[in-house]
């Protein structure tokens, strides 16, 4: 079961996406994460706190979208906490290029306040 929903906290866009993200679903998830990405005024949040497997193909959609939010100069920061997200992103070193924290609330913290490192 997969699902992606885009809400706002305390005045930042999230994208939370819930379940497992593979081959089947990657493209959607990377879609959803362009349209906040184009519409993000500053800085936009990936909620994968509830993500339950995270294979190469989302991996690929996280590294593109980081890519895109560069090249529109928005900040992008990641919410994961899970040995299933974030063993996968330290194995391939994603993780140097992203933004994590541990929660949600601390990504939205952590945009607002502009301490992006």
């Amino acid at each position: 079961m997969f699902s992606v929903a885009t809400a706002t906290m305390d005045g930042v866009p999230v994208i939370r996406l819930v379940g497992e993200i593979d081959m089947s679903n990657a493209e959607a998830m990377r879609a959803e994460v362009m349209r906040g990405v184009a519409s993000a005024q500053a800085g936009l949040v990936v909620d994968l706190t509830e993500v339950t497997f995270l294979a190469s193909s989302g991996l690929s959609a996280l590294v593109r979208a980081q890519t895109e939010a560069e090249r529109h100069g928005v900040v992008l920061a990641v919410a994961a906490h899970s040995r299933a997200v974030l063993r996968p992103l330290e194995a391939t070193g994603v993780d140097a290029l992203l933004l994590i924290h541990a929660t949600t609330a601390d990504a939205v913290a952590a945009l607002r306040t502009g301490s992006t490192t």
